[in-house]
Parts: structure tokens; C-alpha cells; sequence
């Protein structure tokens, strides 16, 4: 027992709680009607392990810097579910369920009712660090399997190991057993989902849900028909198109993959900037979540995936083109939740149909997707016309049923100079776009020596795809879910959505200022009043109409101008700039700035600083 305890001391002052969850539980039980509740602790599953943790934590965090009681030690701990190896038929599940809601309908009987706060403990980030053992049917008190394992799996993790609560909830004489079974059942549920994402499935089983439903056999048969084959046949060339699309998420390949891609980024990158997640982190929990950024650089697959790994979100099922699909990037991106897609399908009905059933699975089990709906990326920073064919698959997966609602999710990512620049630079000058492959690839090898600033990523409101539907019906228009008014109206709304939540740089306002003088020169200061003079129509554009007003609120150390900044969506160096002195020397440090990173040279004019674009630079900014 020496030894046992002592590795959970150990594992409890390594277990990390979010400070503002803290506050907002012990916020919430002081707010309570009667502060003298008992408080019960909420686990998902029998676990002597995880209960000795939680008391350890709780002892540890008991008491604040200032003396302030932040968590009560665990006087009760009940359990919703039993054992893995207690639950191999329905009817053993089914009786510690009527257990759980008699002790639940017991405690409810109690004056004051008790507050229950619903705790889970996670190991590492992204999918489960290792699969669960193999239910066994053995389970002995003294040495549960269940607990030994999980001792392992937070022993191998123990510096990744955290503990989420969730808002307490309140017991009440009206409320019955099995009500407050269920809320407490969704909180846990919703901690999971939000940790881990749901669970992934393995490629066979997978690719037997996908290619198969009285739907896909219809239309197996059918193409079999066209195409004077057998239905064997014709299944095969299903499951050759099926693993040229599906990805292989694998829990251990992130984690290598992570470990090599962060210092990358943080090399590369001077800064990641990250806006509010809330609005994507309460959309996850609640529904189906498709991330639709937009597409500047390659850079943006692994950004996505790095940002929402390092944010304790589920990693998303990104789409890819199939030109990316070469060896080795092809194999680690499948393996990081990269599924590929060919450029044109053409008359592929086969192929379609794959990706369309494929799509629709990914979407009914509730796992986080993420396409770019301009298609390609985009060569001059501006958002592009949408296309259409991802989210015509999309919308008919949704309207077949499955999932009540799906939310859009846009995203901006901003770079204040693009990782891909000089390719771009050729392919403007008239040479052919250069192949995705491992010479292309190995080219990249002293990208690390190099740095591109800061990089910003806004998240926009999440547009309801029922609500969306249900408004264009209002209107007037069609109920199908293949309505192309529809799925037109749609890719625009979120077009302008990663557009409105894209974040200004600094570079960006000085290649625009830059690029209104004939010959790209000018006055450092002269520049700078023009970049103050685009802020300003921008900030009227976007509702602030009172120009002076707004010149008066971004002066330095001001809360209203920072308010502003962010309604403008200023990031990066523009933003540091605006921190540290007023106005009109932020700019022109940011003017600098541009002269610093290489696209542009600062040059001597009867005494004044010149900010000078050379014609080998200009189609770069």
C-alpha cells in the first residue's frame, strides 16, 4: 500500500486544473441557496483509482492563495456506470442503473438536497493515449484490472494528466432520479466528447459501414448493370476507392507527429495568435462540427490540426486534395485525420458514392470535419468564390438523417507572409504550378532557419444548417436538401463569415498602402497616415461612425481602443505595435516592420525615410 500511495501523491501534484474552472465551480457552490449542501462527486465509471486521486486533488487545491476554500474534499462519490468487466450482458448494465438511480432517488429525499459537480480525469491529448484492455470477465477487489490499467495509462502520461469539472448541479425535490441521471450523464458525455472526440473506429470497420446499406447496394447494382460486371467486381473497385479516400487516425502517430511539428511551428512562426474559442468548444459539445478555414498555405493543414490538439479540443478529419496524398506526407496526414479528395471526379458515380457515404458517417457519428470550401488556396490573400461540391455531399448527408443540426464553423488564419511565396511569385510570372512531391518536399528541409512573423486565427460565428434551412424556406425557397439555391446561399454566408473573422495584419495594410504609390515609394510618415486613414474607413465600415471618436480610443493603454482592435480584428505585429506607443508611431514601426521582414527597403529621400518596393518584391506583397 506504501508504494500505491505514494505513486498517486505523485500523480495527484501532477494533475492540472484550469484555474477559471476552479473559481466558476466554487462560484457556483456559494451561490448556492444553501452553502451547506453536501457535495457529491460524480465519476463516470467504478474506479477506486480515480476516487483516491480526486481526494488527493481536492486536498491539494482545498485551500487558495488566499486562503479561500476553492474545492471541498469529496465527502460522497457516485459512480454512473460500473466496471467494464460488470457490463458484458444488458441486463448487468441495466441493474447498476436502477442501482445508481435508487442511490440518486435517496439522496434527492435528503434536506438540503445535495450539489453534485461531475468530474473526469484525461490522460494526454487528442484520441485515447492507449486502447482500452480487452474486457475481461475478472475483476478482483483487491487488485481491480480496470484500476491497474489506468494506473499505467496516467502513470505513462503523468505530465499530461488534468482533471475537467464541469458547472455543479443542484439537486431538487421536484427533480426526479432518472432526470438527474441523465443531465449528469450528458455533462460527462460532453467532457469526453470536447477531450477526445468520439472514439475512432477501426479501417475495417469503418469501410463495412461505409460500403454498405440498402442505398449503396441499390446503386452497387446499378453500376454493376452500366457496367457489364458482377457485383463483386464492382464491390471491389468500392473498397480500392474507399481506401484511397478514408483516413487512419491513429493516437500514436499524433502524438510523434506533434512532438515533431511543434517546435516547427513555434520555429517558423514568431506567434500563433489564437482569438475566443468558446464558440467553437460550446458548438462541439452540443453537435456535429464542421471547420470550414480559409486557405492561404500548406501551412493551414498543419495549423489546424497542431492548434485544436494544443487547444484540448478533438482533432478534426481534414480533406485534403490527392495531390498531397504522396509518400511519406501522404501516409502521416491520413494518419493525423487527413482524408483525401481528387481534384475532378468527373463521371466517377462509383467514387461519388464513396465519398458521399464516407462523409455522411463521419457527420453521424459526431466527428469533428474540416474542409476548405475555396477549394484551392488563394493567391492574392483574398477570400475566393466558394465551390460547391463538398457541401452538396454535406447538406445530403445531414438531410438523410442521423444528426438534428450541424454547425459551420468558419475560421480565419491570417500570416503576416506566406510560407509559399516564391512558388506563388512563379506561378504569377507564367510557370507552371509546381507538383506537390517529395522533391518539393525535401525542399522545405531549411524552412525552420526561416521566420514568416506572426500568424492569427480568428474563429467566426457558427452558422445552424437547420436554422439556415428553416430560414430559406421562410423566403420562399426549397425545401430539398440538393436545392442549389440553397447550397449556393449557403457557401456565400460562409464565405463572408471567414471573411468578417479574418484578422488585419500589418503587412497586409502596408503592401495595400504601398501599392496606391506609382512608382511603390514613399514617406515612411506619409505611408503611415494612409495606413491610419485605410483603419479608419475600415472602422467605419464596420460601424464605428464616428472617426474622431475612434482616433481618440486608439491611443496607447486605452480600453475602448483595445475593444476596437478587436472589433477590427487587428493581430500580429499590428497589433503589438498598437501596445506600445500611440497611433501614429505604432505605424510606423509597423512600416518598419515590412521594410524587416524583406519586402520592401528602407532608403535615404533629402532627409526623410523611404519605404521602397523593388520590382522583384512587389508580386510578393
Amino acid at each position: 500500500m506504501g508504494i500505491f500511495s505514494r505513486l498517486l501523491d505523485h500523480l495527484a501534484a501532477k494533475v492540472k486544473v484550469e484555474t477559471s474552472v476552479l473559481e466558476s465551480v466554487r462560484r457556483a457552490l456559494d451561490a448556492s441557496a444553501t452553502p451547506s449542501r453536501n457535495v457529491i462527486y460524480t465519476l463516470r465509471r467504478v474506479s477506486h483509482l480515480e476516487r483516491a486521486l480526486l481526494e488527493r486533488v481536492c486536498r491539494r487545491l482545498e485551500q487558495g492563495a488566499s486562503g479561500q476554500r476553492l474545492l471541498p474534499a469529496p465527502q460522497e462519490v457516485i459512480y454512473l456506470r460500473n466496471r467494464s468487466g460488470h457490463e458484458l450482458t444488458v441486463g448487468q448494465t441495466a441493474r447498476f442503473r436502477r442501482f445508481v438511480r435508487g442511490m440518486l432517488r435517496e439522496q434527492l429525499a435528503r434536506s438540503p438536497q445535495p450539489v453534485y459537480v461531475p468530474a473526469a480525469f484525461f490522460a494526454g491529448l487528442g484520441p485515447r493515449p492507449l486502447p482500452r484492455p480487452t474486457r475481461l470477465p475478472i475483476d478482483f477487489r483487491f487488485a481491480p484490472l480496470g484500476d491497474l490499467w489506468l494506473l499505467f495509462v496516467y502513470w505513462s502520461h503523468r505530465d499530461a494528466l488534468r482533471l475537467e469539472l464541469s458547472e455543479p448541479v443542484a439537486g431538487t425535490a421536484s427533480q426526479s432520479a432518472g432526470e438527474l441521471y441523465r443531465r449528469l450523464s450528458l455533462a460527462l458525455y460532453r467532457h469526453e466528447k470536447l477531450a477526445r472526440g468520439p472514439a475512432p473506429k477501426s479501417t475495417q470497420t469503418v469501410e463495412q459501414i461505409v460500403l454498405s446499406g440498402d442505398r449503396f447496394e441499390r446503386l452497387l447494382q446499378e453500376l454493376a448493370v452500366d457496367a457489364a460486371a458482377s457485383r463483386e467486381q464492382m464491390y471491389e473497385s468500392a473498397r480500392r476507392r474507399f481506401h484511397e479516400i478514408a483516413a487512419t487516425m491513429n493516437g500514436a502517430a499524433i502524438r510523434i507527429l506533434y512532438h515533431v511539428l511543434h517546435p516547427v511551428v513555434r520555429a517558423v512562426f514568431e506567434k500563433v495568435e489564437v482569438g475566443d474559442l468558446e464558440p467553437l468548444r460550446k458548438a462541439v459539445a452540443q453537435h456535429p462540427v464542421v471547420v470550414l478555414p480559409s486557405h492561404k498555405s500548406h501551412f493551414d493543414y498543419i495549423l489546424i490540426s497542431w492548434l485544436l490538439y494544443h487547444e484540448k479540443l478533438p482533432l478534426p478529419y481534414v480533406a485534403a486534395g490527392a495531390n498531397l496524398n504522396f509518400f511519406p506526407v501522404g501516409g502521416l496526414m491520413k494518419a493525423a485525420g487527413g482524408f483525401f479528395i481528387r481534384r475532378t471526379i468527373g463521371n466517377d458515380r462509383l467514387y461519388k458514392l464513396v465519398l458521399d457515404n464516407y462523409l455522411q458517417y463521419l457527420i453521424k457519428r459526431g466527428h469533428l470535419v474540416a474542409f476548405y470550401i475555396e477549394g484551392g488556396r488563394s493567391r492574392s490573400g483574398a477570400v475566393r468564390a466558394p465551390r460547391l461540391g463538398l457541401l452538396k455531399y454535406l447538406v445530403a448527408g445531414w438531410a438523410a438523417g442521423g444528426r438534428d443540426d450541424v454547425m459551420l464553423a468558419p475560421l480565419g488564419i491570417s500570416y503576416e507572409r506566406i510560407a509559399e511565396e516564391e512558388a506563388l511569385v512563379r506561378e504569377e510570372l507564367g510557370e507552371g504550378k509546381q507538383a506537390e512531391n517529395l522533391r518539393a518536399f525535401w525542399r522545405l528541409k531549411g524552412i525552420r532557419r526561416r521566420r514568416f512573423g506572426s500568424v492569427m486565427v480568428q474563429v467566426g460565428t457558427p452558422i445552424s444548417l437547420k436554422a439556415f434551412r428553416a430560414e430559406h424556406e421562410e423566403e420562399g425557397g426549397g425545401h430539398a436538401a440538393d436545392d442549389p439555391v440553397l447550397i449556393e446561399d449557403l457557401a456565400f454566408a460562409i464565405a463572408r463569415r471567414i471573411m468578417d473573422c479574418t484578422a488585419l495584419t500589418g503587412t497586409s495594410l502596408a503592401a495595400t498602402v504601398l501599392h496606391t504609390y506609382p512608382r511603390f515609394e514613399g514617406a515612411v510618415e506619409d505611408v503611415a497616415r494612409r495606413m491610419r486613414t485605410l483603419m479608419t474607413l475600415r472602422a467605419v465600415a464596420l460601424g464605428f461612425r464616428d472617426a474622431a471618436a475612434w482616433d481618440a480610443a486608439t491611443t496607447l493603454g486605452d480600453a475602448a481602443g483595445q475593444q476596437i482592435l478587436d472589433a477590427l480584428q487587428v493581430g500580429g505585429t499590428l497589433r503589438k505595435a498598437f501596445h506600445q506607443a500611440p497611433l501614429e508611431v505604432a505605424l510606423r514601426l509597423v512600416v518598419e516592420r515590412f521594410s524587416a521582414v524583406g519586402y520592401a527597403d528602407s532608403v535615404d529621400g533629402e532627409g526623410r525615410s523611404h519605404v521602397y518596393v523593388t520590382p522583384e518584391q512587389r508580386l510578393r506583397t
